[in-house]
Protein backbone atom coordinates (compact mmCIF):
# COMPACT_ATOMS: atom_id res chain seq x y z
CA UNK A 1 0.00 0.00 0.00
CA UNK A 2 1.40 3.22 -1.03
CA UNK A 3 1.11 6.26 0.96
CA UNK A 4 -0.54 8.99 -1.68
CA UNK A 5 0.43 12.79 -1.42
CA UNK A 6 -2.07 13.75 -4.15
CA UNK A 7 -2.98 17.21 -3.01
CA UNK A 8 0.81 17.75 -3.37
CA UNK A 9 1.13 16.63 -6.85
CA UNK A 10 -1.96 18.14 -8.21
CA UNK A 11 -0.84 21.46 -6.11
CA UNK A 12 2.10 21.02 -7.47
CA UNK A 13 1.59 20.51 -11.58
CA UNK A 14 -1.31 23.15 -11.04
CA UNK A 15 1.56 25.92 -9.86
CA UNK A 16 4.33 25.23 -12.05
CA UNK A 17 1.85 24.83 -15.35
CA UNK A 18 -0.71 27.76 -14.32
CA UNK A 19 -0.69 31.05 -15.29
CA UNK A 20 -0.05 34.24 -13.36
CA UNK A 21 -1.24 37.94 -13.53
CA UNK A 22 2.47 39.34 -13.19
CA UNK A 23 3.56 40.31 -16.73
CA UNK A 24 7.28 40.00 -18.03
CA UNK A 25 9.36 40.09 -21.30
CA UNK A 26 12.93 38.71 -22.91
CA UNK A 27 14.54 41.70 -21.32
CA UNK A 28 13.20 41.22 -18.02
CA UNK A 29 16.84 39.88 -16.23
CA UNK A 30 18.95 42.34 -18.13
CA UNK A 31 21.01 44.90 -16.34
CA UNK A 32 20.07 42.66 -12.84
CA UNK A 33 21.70 40.75 -9.89
CA UNK A 34 20.54 37.25 -9.09
CA UNK A 35 21.18 35.75 -5.84
CA UNK A 36 21.42 31.74 -5.95
CA UNK A 37 21.26 30.94 -2.16
CA UNK A 38 22.79 27.86 -1.30
CA UNK A 39 21.29 25.71 1.78
CA UNK A 40 24.56 24.11 3.29
CA UNK A 41 27.85 25.63 4.33
CA UNK A 42 30.53 27.36 2.16
CA UNK A 43 33.26 24.92 0.31
CA UNK A 44 31.18 21.72 -0.29
CA UNK A 45 29.89 20.49 -3.44
CA UNK A 46 26.80 21.92 -3.31
CA UNK A 47 28.20 25.52 -3.36
CA UNK A 48 31.03 24.69 -6.22
CA UNK A 49 28.44 23.32 -8.49
CA UNK A 50 26.05 26.10 -7.74
CA UNK A 51 28.77 28.43 -8.61
CA UNK A 52 29.54 26.32 -12.10
CA UNK A 53 26.10 26.95 -12.58
CA UNK A 54 26.08 30.63 -11.67
CA UNK A 55 28.97 31.47 -14.13
CA UNK A 56 27.33 30.01 -17.02
CA UNK A 57 23.66 30.95 -16.37
CA UNK A 58 24.24 34.33 -16.64
CA UNK A 59 24.59 34.92 -19.78
CA UNK A 60 21.33 33.20 -20.73
CA UNK A 61 19.27 34.87 -18.95
CA UNK A 62 20.16 38.30 -20.24
CA UNK A 63 22.57 41.14 -20.89
CA UNK A 64 24.50 42.10 -18.29
CA UNK A 65 22.89 40.11 -16.28
CA UNK A 66 25.29 39.13 -12.78
CA UNK A 67 24.67 36.32 -10.28
CA UNK A 68 25.97 35.37 -7.00
CA UNK A 69 26.11 32.97 -4.82
CA UNK A 70 25.28 32.94 -0.96
CA UNK A 71 25.51 30.04 1.70
CA UNK A 72 22.52 30.09 4.03
CA UNK A 73 23.39 27.01 6.29
CA UNK A 74 21.36 25.50 9.18
CA UNK A 75 19.15 22.49 10.02
CA UNK A 76 20.32 20.17 7.08
CA UNK A 77 18.66 22.55 4.96
CA UNK A 78 15.49 23.47 5.91
CA UNK A 79 17.12 27.00 7.28
CA UNK A 80 17.94 27.87 3.12
CA UNK A 81 14.26 26.16 2.14
CA UNK A 82 12.42 28.52 4.74
CA UNK A 83 13.90 31.92 3.77
CA UNK A 84 13.34 31.37 -0.04
CA UNK A 85 9.61 30.26 1.13
CA UNK A 86 9.16 33.10 3.31
CA UNK A 87 11.25 36.08 3.58
CA UNK A 88 12.32 35.98 -0.62
CA UNK A 89 10.38 38.16 -3.01
CA UNK A 90 8.76 36.09 -5.38
CA UNK A 91 10.86 38.01 -8.72
CA UNK A 92 12.87 35.83 -9.61
CA UNK A 93 15.82 37.70 -8.51
CA UNK A 94 16.73 35.18 -5.77
CA UNK A 95 16.58 31.63 -6.23
CA UNK A 96 17.88 28.47 -4.33
CA UNK A 97 20.50 25.65 -5.05
CA UNK A 98 20.64 22.84 -2.63
CA UNK A 99 18.85 19.64 -1.17
CA UNK A 100 14.84 19.56 -1.91
CA UNK A 101 14.88 18.13 1.81
CA UNK A 102 12.03 15.94 0.59
CA UNK A 103 12.50 13.99 3.62
CA UNK A 104 11.73 16.41 6.21
CA UNK A 105 8.49 17.40 4.57
CA UNK A 106 7.30 14.18 4.30
CA UNK A 107 7.98 13.11 7.40
CA UNK A 108 6.73 16.73 8.96
CA UNK A 109 10.05 17.13 10.96
CA UNK A 110 10.46 20.11 13.65
CA UNK A 111 11.00 23.64 12.12
CA UNK A 112 9.89 22.99 8.32
CA UNK A 113 7.96 25.98 7.32
CA UNK A 114 8.45 25.21 3.48
CA UNK A 115 6.35 23.03 1.20
CA UNK A 116 8.26 21.79 -2.00
CA UNK A 117 4.50 21.72 -4.22
CA UNK A 118 4.48 25.79 -3.92
CA UNK A 119 8.06 26.74 -4.54
CA UNK A 120 8.71 26.89 -8.15
CA UNK A 121 10.79 23.68 -9.58
CA UNK A 122 13.28 24.58 -12.22
CA UNK A 123 15.52 21.47 -12.04
CA UNK A 124 16.66 19.26 -10.14
CA UNK A 125 20.26 17.03 -10.46
CA UNK A 126 21.67 13.48 -8.99
CA UNK A 127 24.89 13.17 -6.54
CA UNK A 128 26.64 9.76 -6.30
CA UNK A 129 27.35 9.18 -2.42
CA UNK A 130 30.06 7.12 -0.74
CA UNK A 131 30.18 5.90 2.43
CA UNK A 132 33.38 6.57 3.53
CA UNK A 133 35.06 5.23 6.96
CA UNK A 134 38.66 5.49 8.90
CA UNK A 135 41.08 2.83 8.48
CA UNK A 136 41.35 3.38 12.09
CA UNK A 137 38.66 1.88 14.06
CA UNK A 138 39.13 0.08 17.42
CA UNK A 139 38.86 -2.92 15.77
CA UNK A 140 40.74 -1.96 12.88
CA UNK A 141 39.33 -1.21 9.04
CA UNK A 142 41.37 -1.97 6.61
CA UNK A 143 39.30 -4.02 4.52
CA UNK A 144 35.39 -3.32 3.11
CA UNK A 145 34.75 -7.01 4.99
CA UNK A 146 36.03 -6.04 8.28
CA UNK A 147 32.81 -3.71 8.49
CA UNK A 148 31.26 -6.56 9.83
CA UNK A 149 33.09 -6.78 12.74
CA UNK A 150 32.72 -3.33 14.15
CA UNK A 151 31.14 -2.03 17.04
CA UNK A 152 29.94 1.53 18.08
CA UNK A 153 31.07 3.18 14.88
CA UNK A 154 31.04 7.13 15.18
CA UNK A 155 28.95 8.34 12.68
CA UNK A 156 29.02 11.93 11.40
CA UNK A 157 26.53 14.17 9.30
CA UNK A 158 24.60 17.43 9.11
CA UNK A 159 21.49 16.39 10.48
CA UNK A 160 18.89 13.49 10.71
CA UNK A 161 17.22 13.78 7.37
CA UNK A 162 20.26 15.03 5.23
CA UNK A 163 22.04 13.08 2.25
CA UNK A 164 25.76 12.92 3.88
CA UNK A 165 24.14 11.50 7.29
CA UNK A 166 21.44 9.11 5.59
CA UNK A 167 24.03 7.70 3.43
CA UNK A 168 26.58 6.71 6.04
CA UNK A 169 23.46 5.02 8.58
CA UNK A 170 21.48 3.68 6.76
CA UNK A 171 23.61 1.13 5.59
CA UNK A 172 24.57 0.26 8.88
CA UNK A 173 21.03 0.06 9.75
CA UNK A 174 20.50 -1.83 7.19
CA UNK A 175 23.86 -4.02 7.86
CA UNK A 176 22.94 -4.66 11.42
CA UNK A 177 26.59 -3.03 12.54
CA UNK A 178 26.19 -0.79 15.19
CA UNK A 179 27.04 3.07 15.78
CA UNK A 180 26.12 6.57 17.52
CA UNK A 181 24.89 9.87 14.89
CA UNK A 182 26.77 13.16 15.83
CA UNK A 183 24.95 15.53 13.76
CA UNK A 184 25.69 19.19 13.53
CA UNK A 185 28.52 19.05 10.88
CA UNK A 186 27.15 21.67 8.36
CA UNK A 187 29.76 21.04 5.87
CA UNK A 188 31.64 18.67 4.22
CA UNK A 189 34.65 20.52 4.90
CA UNK A 190 33.72 20.56 9.06
CA UNK A 191 33.33 16.59 8.17
CA UNK A 192 37.12 16.03 6.61
CA UNK A 193 38.13 17.75 9.15
CA UNK A 194 36.31 16.05 11.99
CA UNK A 195 37.25 12.42 10.25
CA UNK A 196 40.77 13.85 10.11
CA UNK A 197 40.86 14.78 14.34
CA UNK A 198 39.31 11.21 14.89
CA UNK A 199 35.88 12.71 16.22
CA UNK A 200 34.42 10.79 13.74
CA UNK A 201 34.64 7.39 11.91
CA UNK A 202 32.16 6.89 9.21
CA UNK A 203 30.51 9.70 6.87
CA UNK A 204 28.49 10.00 3.57
CA UNK A 205 29.71 12.06 0.94
CA UNK A 206 28.94 13.01 -2.78
CA UNK A 207 31.42 12.57 -5.56
CA UNK A 208 32.50 15.41 -5.65
CA UNK A 209 33.42 15.68 -1.77
CA UNK A 210 34.95 12.28 -2.31
CA UNK A 211 37.19 13.54 -4.99
CA UNK A 212 38.04 16.82 -3.17
CA UNK A 213 38.73 15.51 0.30
CA UNK A 214 39.23 11.98 0.43
CA UNK A 215 40.34 9.77 -2.65
CA UNK A 216 43.56 11.25 -3.00
CA UNK A 217 44.55 11.98 0.45
CA UNK A 218 42.90 9.80 3.46
CA UNK A 219 42.12 7.33 1.15
CA UNK A 220 45.91 7.27 -0.88
CA UNK A 221 47.17 7.64 2.44
CA UNK A 222 45.35 4.53 3.74
CA UNK A 223 43.80 6.44 6.63
CA UNK A 224 39.84 6.10 5.02
CA UNK A 225 38.40 3.65 3.04
CA UNK A 226 35.34 4.05 0.69
CA UNK A 227 33.19 1.20 1.55
CA UNK A 228 30.27 1.40 -0.93
CA UNK A 229 28.67 3.95 -3.26
CA UNK A 230 24.88 4.36 -3.36
CA UNK A 231 22.81 4.39 -6.79
CA UNK A 232 19.11 4.28 -7.64
CA UNK A 233 17.88 0.44 -6.55
CA UNK A 234 16.15 -0.86 -9.73
CA UNK A 235 12.80 -3.02 -9.75
CA UNK A 236 14.49 -6.54 -9.35
CA UNK A 237 16.67 -5.50 -6.08
CA UNK A 238 19.90 -4.50 -7.70
CA UNK A 239 21.43 -0.88 -7.78
CA UNK A 240 21.76 0.66 -11.08
CA UNK A 241 25.87 0.39 -11.73
CA UNK A 242 27.96 3.27 -11.88
CA UNK A 243 30.82 3.24 -14.24
CA UNK A 244 33.05 5.45 -12.30
CA UNK A 245 33.41 3.07 -9.24
CA UNK A 246 33.25 -0.37 -11.13
CA UNK A 247 36.36 -2.64 -10.20
CA UNK A 248 37.11 0.21 -7.25
CA UNK A 249 34.20 0.55 -4.70
CA UNK A 250 30.98 -1.59 -5.06
CA UNK A 251 27.76 -0.61 -4.75
CA UNK A 252 26.06 -1.31 -1.75
CA UNK A 253 23.68 -4.23 -2.80
CA UNK A 254 26.63 -5.89 -3.99
CA UNK A 255 28.63 -5.15 -0.98
CA UNK A 256 25.68 -6.55 1.67
CA UNK A 257 25.39 -9.93 -0.75
CA UNK A 258 29.06 -10.53 -0.89
CA UNK A 259 29.10 -10.36 3.33
CA UNK A 260 25.63 -12.06 3.92
CA UNK A 261 24.95 -14.58 1.25
CA UNK A 262 21.25 -12.90 0.65
CA UNK A 263 18.73 -10.22 -0.85
CA UNK A 264 18.35 -7.41 1.95
CA UNK A 265 15.01 -6.76 3.14
CA UNK A 266 13.18 -5.16 6.32
CA UNK A 267 11.98 -1.77 7.04
CA UNK A 268 14.99 -0.19 6.88
CA UNK A 269 15.44 -1.67 3.35
CA UNK A 270 12.67 -0.11 2.02
CA UNK A 271 13.52 3.38 3.63
CA UNK A 272 17.32 2.87 1.75
CA UNK A 273 15.58 1.88 -1.55
CA UNK A 274 13.56 5.18 -1.28
CA UNK A 275 16.32 7.12 -0.40
CA UNK A 276 18.50 5.70 -2.74
CA UNK A 277 15.92 6.89 -5.77
CA UNK A 278 15.19 10.33 -3.91
CA UNK A 279 18.49 11.30 -2.61
CA UNK A 280 20.58 10.55 -5.35
CA UNK A 281 18.71 13.80 -6.97
CA UNK A 282 18.72 16.03 -4.21
CA UNK A 283 19.93 19.11 -5.34
CA UNK A 284 17.75 21.28 -7.08
CA UNK A 285 17.54 24.81 -8.29
CA UNK A 286 14.22 26.65 -7.06
CA UNK A 287 12.05 29.96 -6.97
CA UNK A 288 10.18 31.27 -4.04
CA UNK A 289 6.25 30.64 -4.15
CA UNK A 290 4.24 32.89 -6.26
CA UNK A 291 7.01 33.70 -8.64
CA UNK A 292 5.60 34.50 -12.46
CA UNK A 293 5.59 31.45 -14.58
CA UNK A 294 6.71 33.46 -17.59
CA UNK A 295 10.00 34.30 -15.15
CA UNK A 296 10.25 30.81 -14.13
CA UNK A 297 9.80 29.92 -18.06
CA UNK A 298 13.18 32.10 -18.41
CA UNK A 299 14.44 30.98 -16.05
CA UNK A 300 14.62 27.01 -16.79
CA UNK A 301 15.30 28.26 -20.25
CA UNK A 302 18.41 29.65 -18.94
CA UNK A 303 19.19 26.13 -16.90
CA UNK A 304 18.39 24.41 -20.44
CA UNK A 305 20.95 26.26 -22.30
CA UNK A 306 23.28 26.25 -19.49
CA UNK A 307 23.10 22.19 -19.18
CA UNK A 308 24.10 21.87 -22.83
CA UNK A 309 26.79 24.58 -22.85
CA UNK A 310 30.01 22.76 -23.90
CA UNK A 311 32.16 24.81 -22.01
CA UNK A 312 29.55 24.72 -18.88
CA UNK A 313 29.96 20.55 -19.57
CA UNK A 314 33.72 20.49 -19.53
CA UNK A 315 33.94 22.76 -16.41
CA UNK A 316 31.59 20.40 -14.49
CA UNK A 317 33.18 17.30 -15.58
CA UNK A 318 36.70 18.20 -14.40
CA UNK A 319 35.32 19.26 -11.10
CA UNK A 320 33.09 16.44 -10.24
CA UNK A 321 34.41 13.93 -12.97
CA UNK A 322 31.34 12.88 -14.15
CA UNK A 323 28.55 15.15 -16.54
CA UNK A 324 25.88 16.50 -14.97
CA UNK A 325 22.54 14.82 -15.28
CA UNK A 326 19.75 16.93 -14.26
CA UNK A 327 16.02 16.72 -14.73
CA UNK A 328 14.80 20.32 -16.14
CA UNK A 329 10.50 21.63 -15.87
CA UNK A 330 7.98 18.89 -15.86
CA UNK A 331 10.51 15.95 -15.52
CA UNK A 332 12.03 18.05 -12.09
CA UNK A 333 8.41 19.07 -10.89
CA UNK A 334 7.48 15.02 -11.54
CA UNK A 335 10.23 14.07 -10.09
CA UNK A 336 9.92 15.82 -6.60
CA UNK A 337 6.00 14.95 -6.31
CA UNK A 338 6.69 11.24 -6.86
CA UNK A 339 8.78 11.39 -3.54
CA UNK A 340 5.96 11.85 -1.93
CA UNK A 341 4.68 8.24 -2.66
CA UNK A 342 6.41 5.55 -0.09
CA UNK A 343 5.41 2.09 1.06
CA UNK A 344 4.13 1.97 4.51
CA UNK A 345 7.20 -0.47 5.35
CA UNK A 346 9.36 2.48 4.00
CA UNK A 347 8.17 5.70 6.09
CA UNK A 348 7.96 2.79 9.08
CA UNK A 349 12.18 2.70 8.54
CA UNK A 350 12.39 6.42 7.70
CA UNK A 351 10.71 7.64 10.69
CA UNK A 352 13.01 5.22 13.28
CA UNK A 353 15.66 5.92 11.32
CA UNK A 354 15.40 10.29 11.95
CA UNK A 355 14.07 9.67 15.58
CA UNK A 356 17.24 7.62 16.14
CA UNK A 357 20.99 8.74 16.95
Amino acid sequence: MLVKRLSFVLAALVFIYGASAQETNAQYFDNKDVTILVNAGAGGGQTRVAALIADTMAQYLGSNTSIVVKNIPGAGGIKGLNVLSEATKADGLTLMFGTSNAMAQLLGKEGVRFDLSRLGIIGVGSINYVTVASTQTKKGLAERSSLMEQENLIIGGRSLTDGLGLFARLPMEVLGVSYKYVPGYQSQPKLNAAMQAKEIQVLGTGHVGYLKFYRDTLVADSKALPLFYHSPVLDDGSQQVIDLYEGKVPNFVSFYQSVLGKAPNGPMWEAYKWVSRYQIRPQGLFAPPATDQKVLDQITEALTKTLADTSFVAAYTKQNGMKPNFLVGEEAAGFIAEAFNISDAGLEGLKKLTTKK
